[in-house]
C-alpha cells in the first residue's frame, strides 16, 4: 500500500521533526524539576487541565466576539507549544496561567486566524478558573505581561512556530480509503469519531514522541475498535507499510488518558495539585543556563 511518508512529506524536513520530536526519556529529563514534586500521572493531570482551559479560551473568545470560531487546528498548536515550553521550563519558572493564554495567542497568529484581544484572553481565563472553584493569583494576566510571556515562549521554542497536526493525514488516509471498494461502509462516522479522538489527543505527549500519520492512523485505529468495525479494516491494516507496535502505542496512550481525564476534571484534586505547584521565579534562568543545569543531569 502507499508509502507510509505520503501523509507527511514536508514533515521530515521541519524542524517539528529534526528539533520537537523525541523520545519519551528526553521528556522526563526536560521534566525532571517539576517531576521532583509531581508524578508522571500527576503531571499528565495538569497537563490535562491547561489544555482544557486553552480549548475553553478559545470557545470562549469565539463566542464573546459572535465571530469566526477558533478552529481546533489553533488549539492542538498552542497545547503543543505549552508542553515544549514546560520540557525547557518548569512551573516555577514562568506561571502555566499566564503561559497557557500566551501560547494561544501565539498559535492563533501562526495559523493564521488572527490577533486575539488580550484582554478577552485574560477574562476567559478568569472565567474557567472560577468554573473549576481555584484560587489563583491571576495578577500576572496584565496586557504587558502576555506581550512579555509572548516573546519569552518564542525564545524558548526556537522560533520553530510550525508545527504539524494529525488533521490533514487524517483526511487523507480517509479520502484514499473511499477511493477503494465498496465494502468500507459508513465511513463519515468513523471519521467524526478519529477526529474528536485526534482533537482529545492533544492532551498527550504524542505529538512530540510520534508524526502526525503515526497519530492518524492511531486515532482511526482506535475509531475502528469502539465502533466495533475491527474485521472489516483487518485486511487495510495488515497492508500498512507502518510500524504497528508505534500505532498501538497510540491506541493504549488515548486508553489511557480517558482513564486519567476523569480526574483531571476533579475540582478537589485539581486543587491540591496546584496548591504544591512552586510558585514562579520572579527571575527565571536563561536559556543558556537551564541547558547547564540540563547537561549536569546526563
Amino acid at each position: 500500500r502507499r508509502p507510509s511518508n505520503r501523509m507527511a512529506y514536508s514533515f521530515w524536513k521541519s524542524s517539528h521533526f529534526e528539533q520537537w520530536t523525541m523520545e519519551k526519556a528526553d521528556l522526563l529529563r526536560g521534566r525532571a524539576e517539576d517531576l521532583k514534586t509531581y508524578s508522571e500521572e500527576e503531571y499528565q493531570k495538569i497537563i490535562i487541565f491547561f489544555c482544557n482551559m486553552m480549548q475553553s479560551i478559545a470557545q470562549d473568545t469565539s463566542a464573546s466576539n459572535n465571530a469566526t470560531k477558533i478552529r481546533m487546528q489553533v488549539v492542538a498548536t498552542s497545547s503543543l507549544y505549552f508542553k515544549r515550553f514546560y520540557i525547557r521550563r518548569s512551573f516555577k519558572d514562568v506561571d502555566p496561567f499566564l503561559m497557557a493564554p500566551t501560547c494561544l495567542m501565539l498559535a492563533a497568529k501562526v495559523e493564521e486566524f488572527g490577533a486575539l484581544s488580550t484582554n478577552k484572553m485574560s477574562n476567559a481565563v478568569n472565567t474557567y478558573v472560577k468554573k473549576m472553584g481555584l484560587l489563583v493569583d491571576l495578577s500576572p494576566l496584565r496586557v504587558g505581561s502576555l506581550l512579555e510571556a509572548e516573546f519569552i515562549l518564542i525564545e524558548i521554542l526556537d522560533c520553530c512556530l510550525i508545527c504539524f497536526q494529525p488533521y490533514r493525514p487524517l483526511k487523507q488516509l480517509f479520502q484514499d480509503l473511499r477511493e477503494l471498494p465498496s465494502q468500507y461502509k459508513d465511513l463519515e462516522t468513523l471519521e467524526a469519531s478519529a477526529v474528536k479522538i485526534i482533537n482529545d489527543s492533544i492532551r498527550t505527549d504524542l505529538s512530540i514522541i510520534y508524526p502526525p500519520h503515526v497519530i492518524a492512523i492511531g486515532a482511526f485505529q482506535l475509531a475502528v475498535i469502539m465502533h466495533n468495525r475491527e474485521k472489516d479494516f483487518l485486511n487495510w491494516f495488515a497492508d500498512l507499510q507502518v510500524e504497528m507496535d508505534k500505532i498501538l502505542d497510540v491506541v493504549q496512550t488515548m486508553t489511557n488518558l480517558y482513564k486519567v481525564w476523569k480526574t483531571a476534571e476533579d475540582k478537589e484534586t485539581m486543587k491540591a495539585l496546584f496548591d504544591r505547584m512552586p510558585k514562579p521565579n520572579p527571575n527565571p534562568p536563561t536559556q543558556q543556563q537551564q541547558q547547564q543545569q540540563q547537561q549536569q543531569c546526563l
